[in-house]
């Protein structure tokens, strides 16, 4: 046990419940921590022991003699008074049809966080229309927009600056609560490994080491070296979409999941919300992956499952042994981002009626083959860790939307957790609202998709929108005609 509040950034060892990554501690006295004792149940999870093994070595070959002991964290009862004072918020009412209706609600363009005004005129606006749910972003950037201790040490912003002072996620659900709108509130925690280095300062020439905006987290990670790497040791990408550099945090790094597990349980230990949302940047791009830690864990598993000659560095491989390399490569990562994904969900309270979702993108080859997301891992286990998906068909046209709706990774993972579907507000490139009429034909579409074995009473899909300002352009008639189709059986 330690209770030094500040140790140094520079060490590179996952030192348990030590240092700025860790958020609190506990006068108990050394015990394995949540992650750790989790980490033992999953069995996707022993790859992350082999490494830690590996660090042991380290640790002795420097002279620590003996492992460290992790204290057992608390969250929720630290949080402070505040928070208590909206400890029993009401049980959401779902209607009489019962479905998972909802609409995101981020602070990237849009103007919907700006105050407390602001949010509660969009719950009121959300409600109206017919919906039961709403997901505020708490995790976009390498900031959250609640107030936490772990990102207070890690960056020395506890908070995403533009809301310092504030906590959006309890003015939610205080609004909530004071508007008596009985609306389930779902944290999204929308940037999952996924960090920001910062906005281009030339987007026509980008350069990495000339940026115009900075975010701490993605600076922090890399001094630590807990990000993922390319082949060239390069570990951030140009997404000329937004003019941003971005990277990705190592799944295999403990320091990693243990940064990312104090969060999760910050905001849904401490505030009294009715689940828990990852999406499709709880992922990687397939071309990261390459660092020395990684390619070791994906060789002790190719060995163990006989396939060792099949190795990075390995010569003489003919094409199909090198084509069997890749797929088991692609795979394995897939794994680890999936692994880290049940482990938070081992993190989720146990309260009655909290719900862990996963909302990935509509096309699975595309969320594996690009994102290595293999979400059906979540999904369709025997024992799924997820109890809803909301699958993300962001088409313009009914019939694209229809395609996806029938994919065989929808109907199977329909058999085990409840479905919905995302939709996207906003319209084709050079039109920023979607058609009303093409929202109401896809909503009604989402309903009329059966399923022959759902693990609940309904019939078909609940219905979820990205994002509210896309959804709301001031057309009355839009709302009303949003809310038919949402109220109809």
């Amino acid at each position: 046990k330690t209770d030094s509040m500040d140790f140094a950034m520079g060490s590179k060892l996952p030192r348990g419940c030590e240092g700025p990554w860790q958020p609190c501690y506990d006068d108990a006295g050394p015990r394995c921590n949540a992650a750790w004792a989790s980490l033992k149940k999953v069995g996707g999870m022993v790859r992350k022991w082999l490494s830690c093994l590996g660090v042991l070595g380290v640790v002795a070959a420097v002279g620590w003699g003996s492992l460290w002991g992790c204290a057992e964290r608390r969250f929720g009862e630290n949080q402070g008074s505040d928070v208590a004072t909206i400890a029993r918020s009401s049980t959401p009412d779902l209607g009489p049809l019962g479905y998972r209706d909802g609409v995101w609600l981020t602070f990237v363009g849009s103007d919907v966080f700006q105050s407390r005004q602001s949010l509660g005129q969009a719950l009121q606006q959300i409600r109206d229309a017919g919906f039961n749910t709403v997901y505020p972003v708490v995790w976009n950037k390498g900031c959250t927009t609640f107030p936490s201790e772990t990102m207070g040490r890690l960056t020395g912003q506890p908070i995403c600056p533009a809301f310092a002072g504030r906590d959006p996620l309890k003015e939610i659900l205080e609004e909530n609560e004071r508007l008596g709108l009985r609306l389930a509130v779902i944290p999204w925690f929308e940037y999952g490994l996924k960090v920001v280095f910062g906005r281009a300062l030339d987007p026509k020439a980008p350069n990495p080491n000339q940026l115009a905006s900075r975010f701490e987290l993605a600076f922090k990670a890399r001094e630590q070296g807990m990000l993922l790497k390319r082949q060239d040791g390069s570990d951030a990408y140009f997404d000329s979409g937004n003019d941003h550099f971005f990277g990705f945090l190592n799944p295999v790094d403990l320091r990693v999941v243990d940064m990312l597990s104090a969060l999760v349980r910050e905001v849904t230990h401490g505030y009294p919300v009715h689940g828990f949302q990852i999406d499709d940047h709880f992922s990687m791009e397939q071309e990261f992956g390459y660092n020395d830690d990684v390619i070791s864990l994906f060789h002790e598993d190719l060995n163990r499952r006989g396939r060792g000659h099949i190795a990075f560095g390995k010569a003489g491989l003919s094409q199909a042994e090198q084509a069997e390399r890749e797929r088991a490569w692609k795979k394995f990562r897939a794994d680890l981002v999936a692994d880290v994904a049940i482990q938070l969900g081992s993190q989720l309270p146990k309260r009655q009626g909290f719900v862990y979702q996963i909302s990935p993108g509509g096309d699975i080859g595309w969320s594996v083959g690009k994102w290595l997301q293999e979400w059906t891992k979540l999904t369709q286990a025997k024992n799924p860790v997820v109890q809803e998906f909301v699958i993300q068909v962001y088409r313009h046209d009914l019939a694209g939307f229809n395609q996806l709706l029938m994919q065989n990774s929808i109907t199977l993972s329909a058999n085990k957790v409840v479905p919905a579907v995302g939709i996207f507000a906003g319209g084709p490139p050079g039109q920023k609202y979607k058609d009303t009429k093409v929202i109401v034909e896809q909503i009604r579409a989402a309903r009329k998709r059966r399923f022959d074995q759902l693990p609940h009473s309904k019939l078909g899909m609940g219905v979820n929108i990205f994002y509210h300002e896309l959804l709301f352009n001031g057309d009355p008639a839009r709302v009303a005609a949003i809310r038919q189709a949402l109220l109809t059986p």
